[in-house]
Order: C-alpha cells, then structure tokens, then sequence
C-alpha cells in the first residue's frame, strides 16, 4: 500500500531549453504524458494525486530562451496541461500559479533569483499548500 495523498508538482526545468538547444527538455506532449503516467500509478495503488500548476518566474528583465521564447510563457503552458489533466482525471489542483498572481504576491521578494522561492517566498507557498491539504485531513 502506498500513501493516500501524492503531491506530485514538476516541470520548471521540463520547459526550459537545454544550454543552447532550441528544443526544451521535454516536450509538451511527452511531460503531459509523464504527468497522466505519475497520476495513475498513484490512483492505482489506492492513493489520492494532487497536482500542483508551478508559479511563475518573475524576473525585472526577462531574457528569451535560444528557442525564442520566454521562460515565463513556457512555465504558463505546461500548467495548463496540469490544469487541464486535473480536470480530465477528476484530480485535486493545487494552482501556485493563480496563488502568486494575488498582488501582494506579484512582487520579487518572494523570489530569490526570479525564480527560486526564497524564505519568505516558501511560507507563503507551504500556506497555500496546507490550505490545500485540509479538506483531505478528515
């Protein structure tokens, strides 16, 4: 038996290029596939997944990635494929994205490098997080 709940949150380094390729490091469809593939093991062993759309890097200066893109867009689309397979799989959502769009949330000091959450950045995450988790502790 394994654990009732599975937080199962990935993809920031899965959209990103890798050093100068303009390909990223996964493929859209391949990590939309990776995501359904984690959801079932955890559905089939009796468990609960939860899945959690990334917040987004917010930097002052945004560089494009070798592909062209910005980072910021690449992170957004792959949390709309964790949006959309936790509304196709009837799964939990637990969306970092949304949660540090709020304006007392939008600003950098939350964020290390732009990206990284710093101290203060991760107690804002783990609140939402335990907010998340709550109905699921009866």
């Amino acid at each position: 038996m394994g654990p009732e709940i599975t937080i199962i949150e990935f993809g920031l380094n899965d959209c990103s290029c890798d050093g100068h390729s303009v390909k990223n490091r996964v493929s859209i469809e391949e990590y939309r596939a990776n995501l359904k593939a984690l959801a079932k093991i955890v559905h089939g062993r009796g468990g609960q997944p939860i899945l959690v759309a990334n917040h987004l890097p917010m930097y002052s200066n945004e560089p494009p990635q070798p592909d062209g893109q910005l980072y910021s867009t690449k992170v957004a689309a792959y949390n709309a494929i964790v949006r959309e397979l936790a509304q196709e799989m009837d799964l939990a959502l637990i969306d970092a994205e949304a949660h540090f769009a709020a304006p007392e949330y939008t600003s950098q000091k939350l964020r290390a490098d732009g990206l990284h959450l710093n101290l203060e950045g991760n107690h804002v995450y783990a609140r939402a997080l335990y907010a998340a988790l709550r109905p699921f502790a009866d």
